[in-house]
């Protein structure tokens, strides 16, 4: 059990989850609307990339562990990255379903879609955010190592 509480390891369980859901969910198309470009995107091939996107998470988590500051800074960007991923497909998905009760004539409606817009925007920008974690991690773990050497 304590070999799963490592975080490469942790980054390959989760990677296989998804994949093996990915085989069994039913291919629903995620909507985004930004700045009047409308993406849809489907949800099978996007959890097929992030899946792929923790395998490589795992193997930089797997070759660089003894330059890798802080673990807590390594679970802290694990979490919050696949916290991240699935509230943004969350919300997604359940704002594509409520469409079909919207009435877009209303103002309460470009007031709700405004407002998933930036819910959306907000939770990309922190995924990205989260995404510097590991650099930070790693550029501290060196210069740790280097101030230790001399």
């Amino acid at each position: 059990m304590k070999k799963i509480f490592k975080t490469y390891n942790f980054l390959v369980l989760v990677a296989t989850i998804l994949l093996a859901a990915s085989l069994l969910l039913p291919a629903v198309n995620l909507a985004f609307n930004i700045y009047g470009s409308y993406y849809m995107i489907d949800n099978v091939p996007l959890i097929r990339w992030y899946a792929i996107f923790l395998f490589v998470f795992a193997l930089f988590y797997k070759f660089l562990k003894s330059f890798i500051a802080s673990n807590i800074l390594s679970w802290t960007h694990i979490l919050l990255s696949i916290l991240f991923f699935f509230l943004a497909c969350y919300s997604t998905y359940n704002f594509n379903k409520s469409l079909t009760l919207a009435e877009f004539t209303s103002a309460d409606s470009t007031d709700y879609s405004q407002g998933f817009k930036n819910s959306t925007a907000a939770m990309l920008l922190g995924f990205l955010v989260v995404q510097l974690l590991p650099i930070i991690n790693l550029i501290i773990g060196l210069m740790r190592r280097k101030h230790a050497v001399t």
